[in-house]
């Protein structure tokens, strides 16, 4: 079966990211060449992001320079993201990344990989 990986942030660090893994996949059998990318709604020079990454192939906000491989899909719906996912690999802002697990949890399927990129130390408060 073969494996279908996302990424959860578009700020540079996730569009670093998902160029790698978007290049990647294509010489693999054991993943899906497509990889989709959740990309939060945000207008960018009068259009959104992600219509700028699925038509112009580019992250004009972030690392406007690096070209976004075609078999990217950038959407902004999270759920859809995540529910196709067997590898979530998430680059997004730590102080961000606790809000992002609670919101999407009860999207992941059973057995899925959640990998952050994240680099930080979070100390949990736990009430």
């Amino acid at each position: 079966m073969v494996k279908r990986v996302v990424v959860l942030g578009c700020g540079a660090w996730g569009t670093a990211t998902v160029k790698l893994v978007a290049d990647n996949v294509k010489s693999s059998k054991e993943f899906h060449e497509e990889v989709y990318w959740y990309v939060r709604d945000e207008d960018c020079n009068g259009r959104s992001l992600t219509t700028w990454i699925n038509q112009e192939h580019i992250n004009p906000k972030y690392l406007p320079t690096l070209d976004i491989p075609s078999n990217v899909s950038a959407s902004s719906n999270i759920q859809k993201v995540v529910e196709e996912a067997d590898i979530i690999l998430v680059s997004y802002p730590s102080c961000h990344i606790l809000w992002l697990v609670e919101n999407v949890k009860k999207f992941i399927k059973d057995g899925a990989y959640f990998v952050s990129f994240c680099k930080v130390f979070l100390r949990l408060h736990i009430v």
